[in-house]
């Protein structure tokens, strides 16, 4: 099912590089992981942080975001869309930042 979620995690990324790149300018940074949680629920289970959506973890280069509802995500319906795709650009945002502030 994460395969149905390539066009949306590669529109959002592709977006979020080019407002982060127009902030921070050209940054040299890592590659960096993405986990797929396929609920909020499994997040807690796997990181222990609460209430949350997504995150990024610095020094191991990772950004997870958990998927609320795989059907609203991909047919771009609200809220789930919503959710996934802004905390997708949130965390991505967090990665960059910190790039950023290494230079």
């Amino acid at each position: 099912p994460e395969k149905e979620l390539l066009p949306v995690i590669e529109g959002v990324l592709d977006k979020a590089d080019s407002l982060t790149t127009s902030l921070f300018g050209t940054v040299n940074d890592n590659n960096i992981d993405l986990i797929l949680h396929a609920s909020s629920e499994e997040l807690y289970e796997r990181t222990s942080l609460i209430e949350t959506m997504g995150y990024f973890d610095d020094p191991n280069d990772i950004v997870g975001v958990a998927i609320s509802d795989l059907d609203e995500i991909v047919s771009d319906q609200m809220p789930g869309s919503f959710y996934f795709q802004s905390t997708l650009m949130h965390e991505y945002t967090h990665y960059r930042l910190q790039a950023f502030i290494k230079e």
